[in-house]
């Protein structure tokens, strides 16, 4: 989930954390974040060829699965610095940056030790010095979050913006470089996807806010606050899961897969989502103050803009079954084929992941935490389950992305009404995750 949405929120005073030209500087950063990992997506199919492309887009999902689940540190950096900037004792806490390098490397140990196991699984092609460089994105991903986290707290938005559209920006240039200057090479152009990572770097070294955000200190010891990241890092598996890692998981439980039906896949799957889970994202803060507020009085609220998200998702569909294949041919080549059918059946399956973000932002905002978790858990098991089914790509993808995330859904919805049942009757609405 979107990390800087979600920093949006209203904080404990009751003052907005950030003005009207602050958030929609992050939004915009949000957005371009979104274009330039389709403008990579491009240019790859273009600079590589098919069998190295289906590979790229697997490594690509790999690795921001794995760093996908690095993120969650950004979370409870946000709120231990925040509780750091209100406490009268703002020297208590251990530094946040001394906890984020020994996540990464500690995770970082445990990819290289375990790499015999997974790299044959997921990359048939890539050279095995892949390995070192997902190993040094996951150990600059952890300071890249936690800097984003800190400056959250700390209130710094406008490097925050830069932070997020800058590391954007850089990495297609990379790939760009990388594809055509170095022999259209596979490696070459994983690593270039990786070494944005380090631009957090820079902004500590050369920027007021950088420098403060690399001093920024928890409200709780050491150990305490690798116990607390530890913890959003597990609810952030089940996001990487079924969103940046699901074409790599496709590509594990699939066995050997046509290079050019694997790619058009994971290029439609990506496409398709777009419309739906990128608006989510860019709200989803929004949503999760006005649950907040409402503390889930309001359930007709929430079941109309799920009505609206599924409206969208049929439309959509129905659009992209017509115009879909063309437009994946037009944008990545001849190359890449993909029916009607499976594009349009893939938007109408993105509306269920849209469902997910939707109760889950409500779910947060009446601080039901564990059915919060608990849902995505559920959701990202589900969606598994039905990906390693004996069955074609394509339909192993629509249906673990369509009903995969509904039962967490389920969980969500039963946790909102059982809350707005409980405020109905007067009973304190307690211990609901």
């Amino acid at each position: 989930m979107s990390d800087e949405s979600s920093a949006l929120r209203d904080d404990d005073s009751g003052t907005p954390p950030a003005s009207a030209g602050q958030t929609t500087a992050i939004l915009v950063a949000s957005v371009v974040s979104a274009a330039a990992s389709l403008i990579i997506t491009v240019l790859t199919a273009r600079v590589l060829s098919v069998d190295d492309n289906a590979e790229f887009l697997v490594f690509w999902s790999l690795y921001f699965g794995i760093v996908g689940i690095i993120a969650g540190v950004q979370t409870e950096s946000t709120r231990a610095v925040t509780a750091s900037q209100l406490s009268t004792d703002r020297g208590a806490g251990a530094r946040v940056q001394t906890a984020a390098l020994i996540l990464g490397l500690s995770v970082g140990a445990i990819i290289a030790a375990t790499s015999p196991l997974w790299l044959g699984v997921f990359l048939h092609r890539s050279s095995p010095w892949v390995v070192l460089a997902v190993v040094a994105g996951v150990v600059l991903s952890a300071g890249h979050f936690t800097t984003l986290g800190a400056l959250s707290g700390q209130k710094s938005w406008y490097t925050f913006a830069w932070l997020i559209g800058v590391e954007a920006i850089v990495r297609p240039i990379g790939a760009l470089v990388a594809g055509l200057v170095l022999a259209r090479a596979l490696l070459p152009v994983q690593i270039s996807v990786v070494l944005p990572a380090a631009v957090w770097i820079l902004f500590c070294l050369f920027t007021t806010s950088g420098r403060g955000s690399f001093a920024a200190r928890a409200d709780v010891p050491l150990g305490k606050l690798l116990r607390n990241n530890i913890m959003t890092m597990l609810s952030s598996a089940s996001w990487a899961l079924l969103v940046t890692g699901f074409p790599a998981l496709l590509r594990a439980t699939g066995g050997d897969v046509d290079s050019g039906v694997l790619a058009g896949t994971i290029l439609a799957i990506t496409l398709t989502r777009a419309p739906i889970m990128i608006p989510l994202q860019a709200v989803q803060g929004v949503a999760i103050n006005k649950f907040t507020h409402d503390q889930g009085r309001n359930l007709k609220v929430i079941f109309t803009f799920m009505a609206g998200v599924l409206g969208i998702g049929v439309i959509g569909g129905i659009l992209a079954g017509l115009i879909g294949p063309w437009i994946i041919r037009a944008i990545y080549g001849s190359a890449y084929q993909v029916a009607p059918f499976t594009v349009g059946a893939l938007t109408v399956a993105a509306a269920g992941m849209g469902w997910l973000v939707l109760t889950g932002a409500a779910t947060l905002g009446i601080s039901a935490h564990r059915a919060y978790t608990g849902g995505w858990f559920i959701a990202a098991v589900c969606a598994f389950g039905i990906a390693a089914l004996p069955l074609d790509l394509v339909t192993r993808a629509i249906l673990a992305l369509g009903i995969g995330p509904l039962p967490g859904v389920a969980v969500h919805v039963i946790t909102l009404v059982r809350h707005r049942r409980r405020l109905s009757s007067g009973q304190p609405a307690t211990d609901l995750g």
